[in-house]
Order: C-alpha cells, then structure tokens, then sequence
C-alpha cells in the first residue's frame, strides 16, 4: 500500500477557466468531510468541485460535481489499482465562459488529478509506523511536534490529562521512535 508524500496544490488554465488541484493526506470520512468544506469555502465562486478519495478502511468515493465527465470515477479506480490509501483529491474549476467540450474537460480533470500520484509524490507505507496509544496531556504539546515533522497525526481525542492519540511515523528516524515508546502508555505498532 501506498500514499501522498505531501500535501499538495496545482494550477492550470485553459480557455479562461481555471483548474485547481488538490492532494490531501486524510485518515477518515470525517478528515474527508472536512477538506471538502474548507476547500468549498475558500473557492466560493469555483462553478465545480470534484474529488476522488480512498481510505484505508476500504471506504472510497468520487464526485464530478455535475460535470459532463467520468475522470474521479476513473481515479478513484486508479487511487484503487495502485493501492493508494488515505488519499483525498480535489479538482475546482472556475468557469471561464468558454465551453472545453466534454471529452478535453475530461482529460483535463483526470491528468491535474494524475499530476498529484504519480511515482515521485507518493511513498510506500511499508516504511512507516503506525502507533495508537495515550500520552500524558503534558508531553502532548511536543509529542505532536515531533509528529508533524516526522509523520502525520491522524486523530487524538483529549480525555483530561490524557490524550488518545493515533499517528504515523517513518522509521528512518529512530530517535524519534524511541521518544514515543518512552512517552506512550500503551502503543501498536501496525507494519
């Protein structure tokens, strides 16, 4: 299995409508849901909203937002075949008053999604930790620090003076490694 090294955002413009694409590393329906609405939000004028996303858990979906076209069906199969996972990607468009037509419009939409996998963007999660566990709210504050820049929180529940915490790391830092299994109380460490 694989997934996105790092968020990313491109630009295109073909005919006064503008194309933007995104990629997001997202753990769950609700990280999905929520990378939709910030995306809307900050494109209230965009006439589309399209996205492609699939999740470790086998949960998946795809929208062409009304669009004349079957390009996120057909990257969400492509997110599927690659084994690509915890992986949303939106494409908005902005309307330039001049029609593509339907099969270019698809091409366009299916390549700016494509741009965001290919080889060189995404990593195999055969080199990445996955840890579940509780941290004293006290060690919370650095633990997520060091998470942001080795790896990726995916979701942590605050319960007091404690934090339930799901994250991943890349292995290739054992220091890091090494602080969490000090500061956890309980951890699984999934391959």
């Amino acid at each position: 299995m694989k997934t996105i090294k790092d968020e990313s955002k491109n630009l295109y413009e073909e005919k006064k409508s503008r194309f933007i694409a995104y990629s997001f590393s997202v753990g769950s329906k609700e990280d999905v849901d929520k990378r939709l609405d910030e995306i809307s939000k900050e494109n209230v004028d965009a006439k589309h909203l399209t996205y492609a996303f699939n999740l470790k858990t086998g949960l998946a979906g795809a929208s062409e937002d009304k669009e004349p076209i079957s390009s996120m069906h057909r990257l969400l199969s492509l997110l599927q075949s690659k084994e690509i996972i915890n992986t949303l990607i939106i494409v908005v468009r902005y309307y330039g008053g001049v029609l593509l037509g339907a099969s270019h419009l698809d091409r366009v939409y299916f390549q700016l999604g494509t741009d965001l996998i290919k080889d060189d963007k995404i990593r195999d999660l055969s080199s990445i930790y996955y840890y579940k566990g509780t941290v004293l709210t006290s060690y919370y504050p650095k633990a997520k620090e060091l998470i942001s820049k080795e790896g990726k929180v995916i979701s942590s529940d605050f319960m007091g003076k404690e934090v339930e915490v799901e994250f991943y790391l890349f292995k290739e830092d054992q220091g890091v490694l090494d602080y969490f299994k000090t500061v956890l109380k309980t951890n699984q460490v999934e391959a």
